[in-house]
């Protein structure tokens, strides 16, 4: 829907008090080619942007999940922090990925009835 109002913004052109009868119909044409150049490109950018947040929040919840797997199982973290252990928002964690995605750091908060914690962990891909 943002898509939609942004090209037809675009499409618009700016009504000029007075029309000049020296354009040219190519001068026209170059500036009308140059607001679709931009608008492709901001809009490509824009997706790609997009993409790359999706990706990077789908490999946070792929690693956060595993480890929140071995926590429930963990008896001296139970006993620090209590049950249920709870993950924190992902807005206050961090990710990165090395190595052409065959490892990946996460820290991210957690919590529970006794307290809270912060978890680290390094995954690393062994093969393929």
């Amino acid at each position: 829907m943002l898509g939609g109002r942004l090209i037809s913004f675009l499409k618009r052109s700016p009504a000029s008090p007075v029309s000049s009868p020296l354009k040219s119909g190519k001068e026209g044409e170059s500036k009308g080619f140059g607001r679709k150049a931009v608008s492709f490109l901001l809009i490509t950018v824009s997706g790609g942007v997009a993409l790359s947040a999706l990706d990077d929040l789908v490999i946070y919840y792929g690693c956060t999940s595993k480890a929140m797997e071995k926590a429930i199982k963990n008896q001296m973290l139970i006993d620090a922090i209590g049950e249920p252990i709870v993950r924190g928002p992902w807005y206050n964690a961090s990710l990165a990925v090395a190595h052409k995605r065959q490892s990946v750091s996460c820290t991210f908060p957690v919590s529970g009835p006794q307290g809270t914690g912060i978890f680290q962990l390094k995954a690393v891909r062994n093969g393929e």
